[in-house]
């Protein structure tokens, strides 16, 4: 009966409660730590590791690359306190990229609408050599280790928690919310999960310390960011993650605007309003941009945007599934700050400007199962600092730029499932600071052709899953 009313197990099971802290005893406080922000994303879905990772590298000051996430990952897994799994795509080959080490994967389950794979043993010599890609990597939580997660964390009064954890449902708001007077809550880190009910009515809340704000709802329709936005002048990190079934049009996006500290921004499932110029002011701080199954084309596109004015200091943009990218944005090309790009599975993307080749400063490009992608400019020549390329799944490149000998700083080159590749340019040889390429038997025939020194051509174990057929 107590659990009908919403309240949580521990409340009547305290042997469970026991049980389940003893897991907690080995880890240490930033681990703790760790483990109680797992409790600010929903029930029952999937966790992105490089959500964690954003958040974790602002908040306790990990490295920005991931290892020291992972490694503290891989603690609570040890544990028994989460699962780490990577996805596949729709059921093809896919190969785990945390290396050998992980590839005896017996337990295998469906989760949301890609096939995931528990990864057994999850290190941090893995983490380092991903390269900080962890987009396929996500981390599954057991309802009640959830739980344990929130009670962890309130065990003070609300006004004075570190984390304030808000589940809306059927549009129904915390009395306290609503009352004329306001408590000022004290919370370094706010979510607020909202379900297809919620409609956007948001009162004011006072939460001048939050850092770190991670909105998760359920709507195909258009969800409203909440004006109390405006007085968050500490956030760093903002994640707005939408659980419905299609794409969301963002509304209020002028608040964002006014978040002068932010850092990070991580948007899942929203459609990016073409009025996005009008809306935004420069944000000097903000060093990461993520957008997965968005649609940003027409805002990236516009004519009137002037994306380095906006982002000044943008280091890192990271695209994935977002089908209606038909054209790399001139504008990006003028990011010189820019060290990373990651566009992934954007199936309509065809070429990339020869703007790109003044990102002078990037060091990773990653142009993952672009399956329309054509080829790679000439200019990429000018990318002196570049020192991992990754045109894994881009399966119509015919032949990589005459003059790669210039890419004088590469020493990784990922090309698997390229399988329109009949050639490489003599220029590869004079590639003096390649160590590493990672590709499929045939391509590594054309490697062998040349007489590399000191060059460790990979050939990855690939995971074969045709459970997916049955469904």
């Amino acid at each position: 009966m107590e659990l009908s009313k919403g309240q949580s197990i521990f409340d009547s099971e305290k042997r469970v409660l026991d049980c389940l802290q003893l897991s907690l005893a080995s880890l240490d406080d930033e681990q703790k730590e760790c483990f109680m922000d797992l409790g600010l994303f929903p029930e029952d879905q999937k966790i992105p590791v490089t959500a964690l990772i954003d958040m974790w590298a602002e908040l306790y000051k990990l490295d920005k690359n991931g290892v020291q996430a992972i490694s503290n990952l891989h603690k609570l897994f040890s544990q028994n306190l989460l699962n780490l799994v990577v996805t596949s795509r729709g059921g093809l080959p896919t190969t785990n990229p945390f290396g050998p080490r992980c590839m005896d994967l017996s337990t295998r389950f469906l989760a949301s609408k890609r096939r995931c794979f528990v990864v057994p043993r999850w290190t941090r010599k893995d983490a380092s050599e991903a390269d900080g890609c962890y987009d396929d990597a996500f981390v599954l939580q057991h309802d009640l280790l959830r739980d344990l997660a929130i009670h962890q964390s309130s065990q003070k009064p609300m006004e004075e928690r570190k984390r304030l954890i808000l589940d809306l449902t059927e549009n129904k708001l915390p009395e306290w919310w609503t009352e004329g007077k306001q408590p000022c809550i004290e919370a370094r880190l706010l979510s607020i999960s909202s379900d297809q009910m919620f409609s956007s009515n948001w009162c004011n809340m006072q939460v001048p310390e939050v850092e770190a704000l991670i909105l998760n709802f359920q709507t195909t329709e258009n969800y409203t960011l909440p004006n109390f936005m405006n007085q968050m002048e500490n956030l760093k990190v903002l994640t707005v993650t939408n659980y419905g079934s299609s794409a969301a049009e963002l509304m209020n996006f002028s608040v964002i605007g006014s978040l002068s500290n932010l850092k990070r921004i991580r948007f899942e499932q929203v459609s990016i309003p073409p009025s996005l110029c009008d809306s935004m002011v420069e944000l000097k701080n903000l060093q990461k941009i993520s957008l997965v199954m968005c649609k940003i084309n027409q805002a990236l596109t516009s004519s009137s945007i002037q994306i380095p004015n906006m982002f000044p200091n943008l280091t890192e943009i990271n695209i994935d599934y977002c089908n209606d990218l038909v054209r790399f944005p001139d504008g990006l090309c003028d990011l010189l700050l820019l060290k990373k790009l990651s566009i992934s599975n954007c199936h309509k993307l065809s070429a990339l400007p020869e703007g790109i080749g003044k990102l002078e400063n990037l060091e990773l490009l990653r142009l993952h199962t672009c399956t329309k992608l054509l080829g790679l400019p000439d200019s990429i020549r000018n990318l002196h600092r570049l020192a991992v390329l990754d045109i894994t799944g881009c399966f119509r490149v015919k032949k990589l730029p005459k003059r790669m000998d210039e890419l004088c700083s590469l020493r990784k080159l990922y090309m698997r499932k390229c399988r329109g590749l009949r050639e490489l340019p003599a220029s590869v040889i004079d590639l003096k600071k390649l160590k590493k390429v990672v590709c499929d038997t045939e391509t590594a025939q054309l490697w062998e052709e040349h007489p590399f020194a000191n060059l460790k051509i990979s050939i990855p174990e690939e995971i074969i899953d045709l459970n997916w057929l049955e469904s």
